[in-house]
C-alpha cells in the first residue's frame, strides 16, 4: 500500500453526490447521522456537495460533519455496530477498525507530525 494513499484518494476521488433525499435505492445503507427532514438549514444538493468537499479537503477526510447533510455522498459515516458491509463474518466493522487503526495512525503521525 502506498504511503500517499490518503492524498491520492482525496485528490483523485473527491466527495461527490450520489443521491438526493428520496431517490436512494431500497438496498442503500442510509446513515443514521444525517440532518433531519425538517431541520434547518435547508441547503440545495449543490450547496451540500460544496460543503462536504471543503470538509474533506480541510480535514483530510478525518472530520466530516454529516449532521449538515440530507444528501448521500461517496463519503459516509461509519457505524461500528450497525453495519458490517466492509467485512466478512465473523469479523465486525468494530473489529476491523480496531485492527487497522493503530498502523494507519502510526503512519499518519510519522508522515505528518514526525513521531
Amino acid at each position: 500500500m502506498s504511503d500517499d494513499l490518503l492524498e491520492r484518494t482525496i485528490m483523485e476521488i473527491p466527495a461527490y453526490l450520489k443521491y438526493v433525499p428520496g431517490t436512494e435505492p431500497e438496498d442503500v445503507y442510509i446513515p443514521y447521522i444525517r440532518r433531519g427532514e425538517n431541520e434547518e438549514a435547508n441547503l440545495s444538493p449543490e450547496e451540500e456537495e460544496r460543503i462536504i468537499k471543503e470538509q474533506v479537503i480541510e480535514s483530510e477526510g478525518f472530520d466530516i460533519d454529516f449532521k449538515q447533510f440530507r444528501c448521500l455522498f461517496n463519503y459516509r459515516p461509519l457505524n461500528f455496530d450497525d453495519n458490517n458491509e466492509y467485512v466478512m463474518e465473523p469479523e465486525t466493522t468494530r473489529e476491523l477498525m480496531y485492527r487497522l487503526s493503530p498502523e494507519s495512525l502510526e503512519r499518519y503521525n510519522e508522515r505528518e507530525v514526525g513521531y
